[in-house]
């Protein structure tokens, strides 16, 4: 064989093996994106039959994996998102409590992998925040509890996930949030020094399922947390017996990212799943509900 027909030879197994990896590369984007599609309705239908829905004190259910939590154009990597339906089946849709933001400087974004392969907000620590509004019953003095998926950044700072609260001066109401890697619900009756809280050490950059449970009577020995679906036996307990007078106002917008007065710590890290039930849960219904989000989000 000549040079001529060496080097023709040669061309051909180039295109040929170019061709093959074409074809291996875009069988394994379909693969991806198979094994995606396969994730996302596995976890669709983990919520639909969730145990959530059969306690009737449930109040609030942010979730992002039904079509029914944002609007479709707002549901892409990337993108602001405006709107955060509440998913409760025990109200009217039109009586829900949804979480909004209207002004774009505020919003945070969407991403469809964001935490072990599902949809998950991100809010990016300057300025993102979203509000529900005024929801009475879930005071100072109220029995709560509460389960939150979600991932943060590494920051020194106080970071409210969630807060019914207006200020640390004459501060009511309650607040989940992460300062200098401990996430805990602190609570307040009035001002800083009236103060009571559970907390325990996460790690940032890594997805948690934090759970919570207060009996609102007034002491943090009344508070129960668990993370990863195991009930701490010795939580950092700090505070107390707190003084509800004067009585929380119940005034407070109960927001995501920041509270009330918007001043400071804005949460940085992501939001996959916040469920508020008016309250105070046993450990066997915590421990279902523990189990839902557990295997839905993949947590360990």
């Amino acid at each position: 064989m000549n040079k001529k027909n060496l080097k023709a030879f040669s061309l051909i197994e180039i295109s040929v093996v170019l061709l093959i990896i074409g074809i291996l590369i875009t069988g394994i984007t379909q693969s991806s994106r198979v094994v995606s599609e396969i994730r996302l309705a596995s976890a669709r239908s983990l919520t639909s039959s969730s145990p959530v829905a059969s306690f009737k004190s449930l109040s609030l259910w942010l979730e992002p994996v039904l079509d029914s939590s944002f609007i479709a154009t707002e549901a892409q990597d990337n993108t602001l998102v405006s709107t955060w339906y509440d998913s409760n089946p025990l109200v009217p849709s039109s009586s829900r409590i949804s979480a909004t933001q209207s002004n774009t400087s505020f919003q945070p974004r969407y991403f469809s992998k964001e935490i072990n392969g599902l949809p998950a907000l991100r809010f990016d620590g300057n300025s993102d925040w979203m509000t529900l509004g005024v929801i009475l019953g879930l005071e100072s003095a109220s029995k709560i509890s509460i389960f939150i998926v979600n991932k943060f950044v590494t920051n020194n700072s106080l970071n409210y996930i969630i807060a019914k609260e207006d200020n640390q001066v004459d501060g009511k109401g309650w607040s989940v949030n992460v300062n200098s890697g401990n996430q805990s619900l602190g609570i307040r009756g009035h001002q800083s020094t009236n103060y009571i809280s559970v907390s325990s050490p996460v790690n940032n950059n890594s997805p948690y399922l934090t759970s919570l449970t207060y009996n609102g009577l007034l002491a943090n020995t009344g508070m129960n947390m668990w993370i990863n679906g195991v009930k701490l036996t010795a939580p950092t307990r700090t505070g107390g017996p707190l003084t509800a007078s004067p009585s929380p106002n119940g005034t407070e917008d109960l927001r995501i990212g920041t509270r009330e007065d918007n001043s400071n710590g804005w949460y940085n890290g992501s939001i996959g799943e916040i469920i508020v039930f008016t309250d105070s849960l046993s450990d066997n219904d915590v421990n279902e509900v523990n189990t839902y989000l557990k295997k839905k989000w993949g947590i360990k």
